[in-house]
């Protein structure tokens, strides 16, 4: 394009290719690197805990299970308020919560380590052999009373469970008093729901089958943090 300006003018602006673009300084992507901690914190909450439970396993003690809980979750919290200054552990916060919900179920019973989860069948024929007291953490527990003769006395028992399935069989043919002590927990008596309005403390009774005249009585305390309460008449 002609400026007007003759040929040797400074200002005159000569028609030419234009300059290509600087090309872009390439994206350089810097990768994080993993931090051990989550990981050196999970392992040293395993062995604590595993430390504690075996102070009941070796049979010199009895240790509840939400000590054996509480004290992974204690090193997991440690390790996680190390992460927020010298590292990253937030892979440590899942495992740290379903800690907080197991130690919520079983945190306020007596449950020893030895019992801290698994499936649990105890069944009782005689006065004799009947204990004060069953106890499971977490899982699945079935107490078979459905032998059991009262022979005209008043038995007494307490079955504890953090969170799982609790069935409980009773004899047909004694006066069974049931006092459930619960969270969120379905009741079922005899195939049917038992009234629930929410967590607390409840009585029920169940009377002998078929207008039979009772052999005895049974008092069940039955302690559920989460989960199912079945009482069934054998």
């Amino acid at each position: 394009m002609d400026s007007g300006l003759p040929e040797g003018d400074p200002l005159r602006k000569e028609a030419g290719p234009v300059p290509p673009a600087p090309p872009r300084p390439p994206v350089v992507v810097h990768r994080r690197e993993r931090s051990p901690l989550g990981l050196i914190g999970l392992l040293l909450a395993v062995g604590a805990a595993s430390a504690v439970w075996s102070v009941s396993a070796d049979g010199g003690s009895t240790v509840r299970a939400g000590s054996v809980l509480a004290t992974a979750l204690l090193v997991i919290g440690l390790t996680l308020l190390l992460g927020a200054k010298f590292g990253r552990a937030r892979r440590l916060v899942v495992p740290g919560l379903l800690l907080t919900i197991a130690l919520t179920a079983v945190g306020g019973s007596s449950v020893s380590a030895r019992n801290i989860a698994g499936e649990r069948s105890w069944t009782v024929a005689t006065a004799a052999d009947l204990r004060p007291k069953y106890s499971l953490g977490v899982g699945s527990a079935n107490l078979d009373l459905g032998a059991l003769d009262p022979a005209g006395a008043t038995l007494a028992t307490t079955v504890e469970l953090g969170a799982g399935e609790l069935t409980v069989t009773v004899p047909s043919s004694a006066t069974v008093n049931v006092r459930s002590e619960t969270g969120l927990v379905e009741v079922r008596l005899a195939d049917r729901e038992a009234a629930n309005d929410g967590p607390g403390n409840r009585d029920y009774q169940l009377l002998p089958t078929n207008g039979q005249t009772s052999t005895g009585t049974l008092d069940l305390t039955l302690k559920v943090g989460l989960g199912s309460i079945k009482v069934v008449q054998q």
